[in-house]
């Protein structure tokens, strides 16, 4: 995922806070070690001599196999010592050992030359911020889902099935889709009237995936089509690094698609980017408040033929969840 170097370097500075602030609590942890066991300190002396001189020994190759035996002993009796003498007093075996958020790159981002993990999901935080993503996914999320706003009498004549059966299966297939989300690709198409909760559906899968360390990016279409106008036409470098991060993020979601004002370039630029994602295997759900019809009108038999083939069709159907909040408000 292409950061801008702003971005990088936010990133970088995070991770010299976060030394920082674990040296500090490294330090605080000696200081109280030492307080209440003061051979501890002597001990740490001698570990530390010992391993100078064996690396000064090992530099300059001087000294005998048997001297080099004997720093080896010492610094092992010594560490020996401290551990036994931290848990006789009831501190963790490791308490003066340094402290690292992330063990593995101990906290530098980077692995023998190559991002750690940690990193990812250092950049999948900053760029939700950004997006404003995680401030609406503190309320859009399946914890705050509701099926009461889905009603079992009103019954959609194209499928014969209520509102709230619709909903239920479409809940569940959402929640499969984030279950089965490493293992299998798959898109999805939310499509239905306004009101009916596909842009809150589709929050409660980013956050989902998320919470489990998945670069998610959101658009809505008119955001999304300014962006991919100002890369072609006006070869902005912001634009140009914002498509390239969401043309590689694990998930993609295109909110209210329809809305924006369509042309030829818009059709183009959507097929672009959502045939370059499905080649990659990289999904992306599209919600839509436009008919199926409506939307092949608009975009296109080879758009409309591209999703058909790749995506899983979610219908919405019911009454505007917004008319039935307001009604009970008032």
């Amino acid at each position: 995922m292409p950061l801008t170097n702003a971005q990088y370097d936010s990133i970088m500075l995070t991770y010299a806070e976060r030394r920082l602030e674990n040296a500090r609590l490294q330090e605080a942890r000696r200081d109280e070690a030492y307080s209440r066991i003061p051979e501890l300190a002597e001990i740490e002396r001698t570990i530390s001599d010992a391993s100078l001189a064996a690396a000064r020994r090992r530099v300059t190759g001087t000294g005998s196999a048997d001297d080099g035996k004997a720093l080896h002993a010492l610094i092992e009796n010594q560490r020996r010592r401290r551990i036994s003498l931290l848990e006789e007093h009831g501190f963790p075996a490791d308490y003066l050992e340094p402290v690292y958020t992330c063990p593995i790159c101990h906290d530098t981002g980077y692995v023998n030359g190559k991002r750690c993990t940690c990193f990812k999901q250092e950049s999948t935080r900053l760029l939700s911020r950004e997006s404003n993503l995680e401030s609406i996914l503190e309320k859009e999320n399946f914890d705050h889902f509701s099926m009461g706003f889905y009603a079992k009498d009103h019954i959609d004549p194209l499928t014969g099935k209520s509102s709230y059966t619709l909903m239920t299966e479409n809940v569940g297939f959402a929640r499969r889709f984030i279950d089965t989300f490493d293992q299998d690709f798959m898109n999805l198409f939310l499509y239905g009237n306004t009101g009916l909760g596909k842009t809150f559906l589709s929050h409660c899968i980013a956050k989902e995936l998320l919470d489990h360390n998945h670069f998610v990016v959101y658009f809505s279409a008119v955001d999304f089509f300014d962006m991919a106008s100002d890369r072609h036409f006006a070869r902005d470098e912001e634009a140009d690094a914002l498509y390239r991060r969401a043309l590689g993020a694990d998930l993609v979601i295109l909110d209210d698609v329809g809305t924006e004002v369509p042309n030829s370039f818009s059709t183009s630029a959507l097929f672009a980017f959502l045939n370059s994602r499905m080649d990659a295997q990289l999904s992306t759900i599209i919600s839509t408040n436009l008919s199926l019809n409506q939307f092949k009108d608009i975009y296109g038999e080879r758009i409309f033929s591209r999703i058909m083939s790749c995506y899983k069709f979610l219908p919405f159907v019911g009454d505007d969840i917004r008319e039935q909040t307001r009604t009970i408000s008032s």
